[in-house]
């Protein structure tokens, strides 16, 4: 006979032919089959219900960038920059335009998350240089700025988002995470 994980939301205790537990279970017919298969006597370990583990914020990020890069026929990497740049953190700074090439490199080299564009040139030999920081240095607001941008872009294509609840328990978690 297998073991069965049951979720209760009530429990009484029943005087009778010695102490009876009866428990008022989520999943009656899973009970109903275990109770018919039992022989012998068998072991209890009763406790709180713990929550699973749920994806944190940066997880479910990616696994929506995933989603809508199927449906877009884009990588996840596409949607996760698009994202990085429509609502993500930008420092703007002017350098020589010699110097530009140099110093994008060396800033895109930290990761997928960390572009850069030129978004002006021509000003007396420099150009404006648009650089994206990687969202593993977000703090909580900037994480849910970028994450409410995936989730509307998500919605857009008729995936399924998480609930509010949901996904205030996600940033809750990455912000215990990454502070």
């Amino acid at each position: 006979m297998q073991q069965l994980e049951l979720d209760f939301s009530a429990a009484q205790c029943w005087e009778g032919d010695g102490c009876w537990l009866m428990l008022k279970v989520a999943n009656a017919p899973a009970a109903r089959r275990w109770v018919d298969q039992m022989s012998g006597d068998c072991t209890a370990v009763l406790g709180p219900k713990r929550r699973k583990r749920s994806l944190d914020a940066n997880a479910y990020l990616w696994a929506l960038c995933d989603q809508i890069a199927k449906k877009l026929g884009n990588s996840k990497e596409e949607v996760y920059l698009d994202a990085v740049k429509e609502a993500g953190v930008v420092d703007q700074q002017y350098m020589r335009v010699d110097a530009a090439k140099e110093w994008r490199r060396r800033w895109e080299r930290r990761g997928i998350g960390w572009p850069t564009e030129i978004v002006d040139e021509g000003l007396d030999g420099l150009v404006l240089v648009n650089a994206y920081w990687g969202s593993s240095t977000y703090d909580t607001a900037e994480m849910s700025r970028l994450l409410d941008n995936i989730i509307e872009k998500a919605k857009a294509q008729d995936i399924e988002t998480a609930t509010p609840d949901r996904l205030a328990m996600m940033q809750e978690e990455w912000r215990k995470k990454n502070g």
